[in-house]
């Protein structure tokens, strides 16, 4: 008898290969046909939703998902339910999502980015408690850093340490089995910029009001991604006030997220977070909004797009991003009595282009211009610009020395620097009225 070779792969094994090697486009080209004649394989319909997660289509994902969930037969995998939570808190929806990221977890407890999911999610739900909670759920590992984060959002500086103790021999160890690579290295990210800022207020304590001192300043908000963490608890100067800076954060946000949201309806999950975010700040306050600073790096947001759309015009297509932006805090504002500052971007790092192939000079060149947009949107609305830019830029576009913590973040000194050289645009008080009157 002839000796048989090996079993062919089916379109679904060659399409599950291609996207565990990364290759989220070519798994969903490999069932395109495949799937229109098998619209019942739930394997098939598993990955495609997968797939159009990685690919940031998030209807999609949703769409695949629940027929996937529809036609299994036998025990549903962990992931099917991991999967759909994150398609539809992607869209805002995250109050809706978190059943599904709870199922997850709890037919694959041993996972370590089920867990992350749902600890960020409960973070951007406002479930600070349950957050920490899940977070913490298998100490020692990766996930335990958005307990760490909130700790340092709190200020509870004894038990940011605690944590970062905990998770230090894994991290420094490598260890990332059971959690995607870019959710690990940037929870690594967290983790470093976090033993900065706590070894930075041992050094400058001076910064920081006694707790008993703390309580006479107004809190000023300050919201925003990671950016919002470093002036915590600082004592800065703003408007010629003295104040005490509360942080709020909405890990991931980009300025993008909130402008495709513009017409006050969160279509995304990082404007949502931002709303709720928004809904812990007493009415009448004082807010500073922290975001841009993603959206022009150099390997992901405005320049990457600029690079595959050279027929584009630069500018226009900023100007559109920030109007978008600013339009959506002011409905915010509006809906909560909030009066909201904008931040500038600092400069950036030569650092922070190392090994991405990028055009230089476009990339200053955007950095530069999201920041003279924002301070054309602050002129016309009123308020004022945390100018991080100019306290930062040097003769090249590029950071001078000694201003940032790491590759990204300044020091906390630099915000209240900036906060201080804050003023109001000249038509400040005609605008306010405005906005009064309407």
């Amino acid at each position: 008898m002839a000796k048989q070779g090996p079993r062919s792969l089916t379109p679904v094994d060659r399409a599950a290969a291609a996207f565990h090697a990364g290759d989220f486009e070519g798994a969903r080209a490999l069932l395109g046909r495949y799937a229109g004649h098998h619209a019942q394989d739930a394997r098939a319909l598993h990955i495609l939703g997968a797939a159009s997660n990685a690919l940031h289509e998030y209807g999609a994902a949703e769409a695949q998902t629940r027929a996937a969930l529809a036609a299994w037969e036998g025990e549903i995998p962990a992931s099917l339910h991991n999967n759909l939570g994150l398609a539809v808190a992607a869209q805002g929806r995250i109050a809706e999502a978190l059943g599904s990221l709870v199922d997850g977890v709890r037919l694959d407890p041993n996972s370590r980015d089920f867990r992350a999911n749902l600890a960020l999610a409960l973070h951007a739900a406002g479930r600070r408690t349950d957050a920490a909670s899940v977070a913490l759920g298998a100490p020692g590992a990766p996930e335990n850093m958005v307990a760490a984060i909130l700790a340092y959002e709190d200020g509870d500086l004894e038990e940011c340490r605690r944590v970062l103790d905990l998770v230090r021999p894994g991290f420094e160890a490598g260890l990332a089995d059971g959690m995607d690579p870019r959710q690990w290295h940037n929870l690594n990210v967290y983790r470093a910029y976090l033993g900065e800022l706590l070894a930075y207020r041992v050094v400058h304590e001076v910064r920081y009001p006694r707790r008993e001192d703390a309580a006479e300043l107004p809190p000023l908000y300050v919201i925003g991604d990671s950016h919002a963490l470093a002036p915590s608890g600082m004592r800065v100067v703003f408007l010629g006030a003295p104040w005490r800076v509360v942080p709020l954060v909405v890990v991931g946000a980009k300025a993008w997220h909130l402008a495709s949201s513009a017409d006050g309806a969160a279509t995304n999950r990082y404007a949502r977070a931002f709303q709720i975010a928004l809904d812990r700040v007493p009415a009448g306050a004082t807010v500073v909004s922290l975001l841009g600073e993603i959206d022009c790096r150099a390997d992901e947001g405005i320049v990457p797009h600029a690079q595959r759309h050279p027929e584009a015009t630069l500018d226009a297509a900023i100007a559109d991003l920030v109007r978008g932006y600013a339009r959506f805090l002011d409905i915010e504002a509006a809906r909560r009595d909030l009066t909201i500052h904008l931040g500038g971007v600092p400069a950036p790092r030569r650092q922070a282009i190392a090994g991405v192939p990028v055009d230089t000079a476009l990339f200053v060149a955007v950095v530069r211009m999201f920041n003279e947009m924002l301070a054309v949107v602050a002129d016309a609305s009123g308020i004022a610009l945390v100018d991080a830019y100019r306290a930062t830029v040097g003769s090249d576009g590029f950071a001078a020395g000694g201003r940032h913590l790491d590759t990204h973040h300044l020091l906390p000194e630099v915000f209240a620097q900036a906060a201080r050289a804050a003023q109001l645009a000249p038509g400040a008080l005609q605008a306010i009225a405005g906005r009064a009157a309407a």
